[in-house]
């Protein structure tokens, strides 16, 4: 019995935060309860080839689930561009990726630790 209220618990939980976000998210694949779009992104061989797929039927913007966490995915760069010269104050206060930063070139932890710099 326990076992029975502690998976309703944690679907009912699931359900009540795919509902709090505010603003509609634009269309994407539909995913499982938990895992979201995990297991299908996972058995793919090429994640890009994945995403260019859910660009072809969704649109140049789409949306995708994992571990319950809505991505939205750009794929075209007109669009990109678009909205960073168009909309930029709405995109200016997004918090910086930390992980983004280590990889990219421009970074300072990248360029002292490569080899070609």
């Amino acid at each position: 019995m326990w076992i029975f209220l502690g998976i309703a618990g944690l679907v009912l939980y699931v359900i009540l935060v795919r509902r709090k976000s505010g603003l509609p998210l634009p269309p994407g694949p539909p995913g499982q309860i938990i895992l979201g779009n995990a297991l299908e992104i996972r058995k793919a061989r090429y994640l890009w080839l994945k995403l260019d797929g859910y660009a072809k039927t969704y649109g140049d913007i789409f949306t995708f689930r994992l571990l319950g966490r809505p991505t939205v995915v750009l794929s075209n760069p007109h669009t990109i561009a678009e909205l960073f010269e168009k909309r930029a104050t709405t995109f200016s206060s997004r918090p910086v990726i930390e992980m983004a930063k280590l990889c990219h070139p421009v970074c300072a932890i990248w360029s002292s630790t490569s080899y070609l710099s």
